[in-house]
């Protein structure tokens, strides 16, 4: 329900997302692009906050949860809490905004209205098992069959993950 969140411990792994049935219903683009992270063995051991520590910009999982207005929760040595958005925590290639001392501990989803629907693509070398030249995740808020917001993430074609305004602003009213 709406103002309800989803949490996803930064320690699942991409299997565990991409089968998880609340996932699916509510997070399409973060299902399919776990499903999308390399290979079943890579699936199968790597993990969300792995991903994210990685900050590579070809990287599928960053772009997802920018879209779905997620955040991460993080928590140091001293056992302070901290809540970073998405959109504030790749700094750039191979970097994020963690301290030293800090860690993320899980993954925080607003639960989208029932009007919305979010999708993830990427396009690489070949179909499966291949590093992106360009991803992107979208989710879309719909009204009697027209687009009443958009977010549109563009992955792999800069240091970091990124709105496209144009894309998003094309989509209005369509």
């Amino acid at each position: 329900q709406r103002g309800q969140t989803l949490r996803i411990g930064a320690l699942c792994t991409h299997t565990w997302v991409e089968e998880d049935a609340l996932v699916g219903q509510f997070f399409p683009a973060l299902r399919d692009a776990c499903g999308n992270v390399g290979s079943k063995q890579i699936r199968n051991r790597g993990t969300l906050g792995g991903s994210i520590g990685n900050a590579s910009p070809a990287g599928d999982i960053y772009p997802v949860l920018l879209a779905l207005d997620a955040s991460a929760q993080t928590i140091n040595s001293t056992g302070t809490i901290r809540v970073i958005p998405a959109a504030e925590l790749i700094a750039g290639i191979g970097k994020t905004v963690l301290r030293r001392d800090e860690v993320i501990t899980e993954f925080v989803l607003p639960i989208p209205d029932r009007n919305a629907v979010s999708a993830f693509a990427k396009l690489g070398e070949r179909a499966k098992v291949t590093i992106a030249k360009i991803n992107l995740a979208a989710a879309l808020e719909l009204q009697g069959g027209h687009i009443t917001a958009a977010k549109i993430v563009l992955g792999a074609v800069s240091e970091k993950a990124f709105f496209s305004a144009r894309a998003q602003e094309f989509l209005m009213g369509r």
